[in-house]
C-alpha cells in the first residue's frame, strides 16, 4: 500500500505537469490533421496521449522493480493468486536446492504459471529435473531467466552482457533446452537492449527456443 500511494502521487503530479505543458501550446500552430481521413485530433492531443501512455507504462515497470527489491528484503510477497494455485508448491520446489522453495524459485513458478495462462507455454507444466525449471505439456524443457534492474539510488547498473551470456551459455550447454525470459523487473530500454544483444550474439536456431514474458502482478506490497 505504501508503494502504491507513492507511485500514485508521482503519476498524479506528472499528469498535472503534462496538462499544464500542453495547455500552454498554441493550438493554431500545430492543430493539423494526422491522417487522410480528416481526423479531428490535434498533434498536441496525440503527443500528450502518447507521452502519458509511455510514462504510465514505464511506471508499471518501476513498480515491479521496486517490488522485487522489497521482496528480496522480505518486505513484499508473491501475489496470492499464484500462491493459491494448485500447482504452485510443486513448481516452486527447486531440485537444485533439495526441493526447497527459494525466492528465485517462487518467482520462477510465477513466471511459469503466467506464461501458461498467456499461452506462451503449452498447458500442463510440471516441475523439471535439476538444471531446468519446467516441462510443458508437450514435453519441452524450460529454464527461466529473470534479469533484474537496480533502483535509481543504487550504485550498480543492469549488465546486458552478463544477462545475455547467461542465456547464451544455457542454450549452448543443455541440448534442446528452451529459455523463458521474464522481463518484469527491468526497464523498457533494458529489455530493448537485451533483445538486441540476443539478436546479435545468439544463433537463429537458439533464438527460436527463446520466449519472453512480462508478469504485471507477480509481487504485491504488504
Amino acid at each position: 500500500m505504501r508503494l502504491k500511494f507513492l507511485l500514485s502521487s508521482i503519476v498524479f503530479i506528472t499528469i498535472l505537469s503534462f496538462v499544464s505543458l500542453y495547455s500552454s501550446i498554441d493550438e493554431s500552430g500545430i492543430n493539423r490533421s494526422t491522417s487522410s481521413f480528416n481526423s479531428s485530433r490535434s498533434v498536441a492531443d496525440i503527443s500528450c496521449r502518447q507521452a502519458m501512455s509511455e510514462y504510465l507504462s514505464a511506471s508499471v515497470n518501476e513498480e515491479n522493480i521496486m517490488l522485487w527489491h522489497l521482496f528480496k528484503d522480505d518486505m513484499a510477497q508473491v501475489n496470492a493468486r499464484y500462491l493459491d494455485h494448485e500447482d504452485f508448491d510443486s513448481l516452486s520446489a527447486d531440485p537444485d536446492h533439495n526441493f526447497k522453495q527459494t525466492k528465485t524459485s517462487l518467482l520462477e513458478a510465477v513466471s511459469g504459471l503466467y506464461a501458461q495462462e498467456s499461452g506462451i507455454l503449452t498447458a500442463g507444466i510440471s516441475r523439471g529435473p535439476e538444471g531446468t525449471e519446467f516441462v510443458d505439456g508437450q514435453g519441452v524443457f524450460w529454464d527461466v531467466k529473470t534479469p533484474i534492474a537496480p533502483l535509481f539510488d543504487q550504485n550498480w547498473r543492469f549488465n546486458i552482457e552478463q544477462s545475455g551470456n547467461s542465456i547464451k551459455h544455457k542454450l549452448e550447454a543443455v541440448d534442446g533446452i528452451h529459455i523463458l525470459i521474464d522481463l518484469s523487473y527491468i526497464r523498457p530500454q533494458n529489455a530493448v537492449n537485451l533483445k538486441e544483444w540476443i539478436n546479435n550474439n545468439i544463433s537463429k536456431e537458439h533464438r527460436s527456443r527463446i520466449r519472453y514474458v512480462v508478469v504485471p502482478d507477480g509481487i504485491v506490497d504488504y
